[in-house]
């Protein structure tokens, strides 16, 4: 399988034609038609129940497969639309390369969890970026695929929820999620990009501040040298602007973040949660996400701090915060009473929370131990235990406070992992 490296795709982002994709001035109205597939496209498309479908404006065109649910009655589903990496390019047959997220979202438990469609673009094999244009001004190669999820979202009998249009895409493929999402603002719930470079910050618009969730390996970006630093700023603009950036950042190697990323519940449950609000003036079936305050607190502007240094770099206090199952932070040594785990929120907070330790197999739970909150960081009160049972502890607090910790009571101390925290709701 052709593996596709950052290098390769720092040097195709920049601003760079789109290949054979013609860049004259096309109508945005095209024709969706079905695709005639061989035997051995039948066979991987059956495997999954894909339908294989095209998508001209006259001079360009794209293909994709689509994954409907049942239709029942009027109900309308959510669409995850799927941007493949450079190695995916061309012809239908090669997107069975990777196969992570139809495994994922075809699946029977997925479904009946999380309904909704999935729509797999494979842009042409001759388009050498997906990146370029600007909010309100997309190249010809973004325009073909917005029209074509429209198109999609449009014919397809089991209906499409406009409000719930979420992108994802892996390496080359992410920089056409983050492409779409910022030159198409307020029009897409959600944004998932994995193993890309950091989005560019002149194409964000305060007006749609959006939901984004930005996954890569750190030794990936040590390898080729590529900063977080402007992750960061983007991360600020858009919390400040009343959206949500995540940062997920795991201690691995390689280009492959994307099957650990897509095997996350939390990274789907996250993304089902996201829908657009208020209609756009003069644009009566679009909306936009509400560029207001979450009514909980936003754990991306918290600060997380310890006692004991986590056992290694991706174990550190922070990742408790990244709502990953798959991260914790788990102590270089064991907790005595002496030792605390702690946040401090950007404002003051209060009504229900949950923490959980320990890993899914119930390893590494908190046995004795409990929870405090502070106004101040010095004086505090006991919100809650932690049960035996699952290692968790969930507590509601009427009246705000700034600071949170978790602390053991069993003398002899304590091995564990503090794998997350939940604002669960406002009081």
């Amino acid at each position: 399988m052709k593996r596709v490296v950052l290098a390769a795709l720092v040097l195709v982002l920049p601003l760079v034609g789109v290949g054979a994709v013609r860049t004259a001035k096309v109508p945005l109205c095209g024709r969706l038609s079905s695709v005639q597939a061989d035997a051995e496209l039948k066979a991987e498309m059956a495997r999954y129940g894909l339908k294989a479908y095209s998508y001209t404006d006259g001079t360009n065109t794209l293909k994709a497969l689509h994954y409907a649910p049942k239709p029942k009655g009027t109900r309308v589903f959510p669409m995850v639309i799927y941007i493949p990496g450079s190695g995916e390019r061309g012809d239908l047959i090669k997107q069975f390369r990777q196969r992570t997220v139809f495994d994922r979202v075809t699946a029977e438990a997925f479904q009946k969890e999380h309904p909704c469609h999935l729509l797999a673009l494979a842009p042409p094999e001759t388009v050498g970026t997906l990146s370029g244009g600007a909010p309100g001004r997309p190249n010809v190669i973004q325009r073909l695929m917005h029209d074509f999820v429209l198109a999609v979202a449009s014919s397809s009998k089991a209906g499409v929820d406009r409000r719930r249009l979420y992108l994802t895409g892996l390496s080359y493929g992410a920089a056409g999620a983050y492409a779409l999402g910022l030159n198409y603002p307020g029009e897409y719930a959600a944004v998932v990009p994995i193993s890309t470079v950091p989005p560019r910050l002149e194409c964000f618009d305060e007006r749609h501040p959006g939901n984004w969730w930005h996954f890569h390996n750190e030794g990936d970006y040590r390898r080729f040298g590529i900063s977080t630093e402007r992750l960061k700023l983007f991360q600020d603009k858009a919390i400040a602007a009343g959206g949500d950036f995540r940062v997920g950042g795991f201690h691995a190697e390689g280009h492959d973040a994307w099957t650990r990323a897509w095997g996350e519940a939390g990274v789907w449950e996250w993304m089902f949660s996201k829908s657009l609000g208020t209609r756009i003036r003069g644009r009566p079936d679009l909306v936009r996400t509400a560029a207001k305050r979450p009514n909980v607190a936003n754990l991306s502007l918290a600060r997380c701090s310890a006692s004991v240094a986590g056992r290694d770099v991706g174990s550190g206090p922070e990742s408790v915060l990244d709502g990953l199952d798959s991260t914790a932070y788990t102590p270089a040594h064991a907790f005595t009473k002496e030792d605390w785990w702690m946040v401090q929120f950007d404002r003051p907070v209060s009504g229900k929370f949950e923490i959980l330790s320990g890993d899914k197999k119930g390893q590494g739970r908190l046995r004795r131990a409990m929870v405090e909150v502070s106004t101040n960081g010095k004086t505090w009160v006991r919100a809650g235990t932690f049960s035996q049972k699952d290692g968790s502890c969930t507590f509601v607090r009427g009246s705000t406070f700034t600071y949170l910790r978790v602390r053991t009571l069993d003398a002899d101390g304590q091995e564990f992992a503090l794998r997350k925290l939940t604002h669960l709701a406002a009081r």
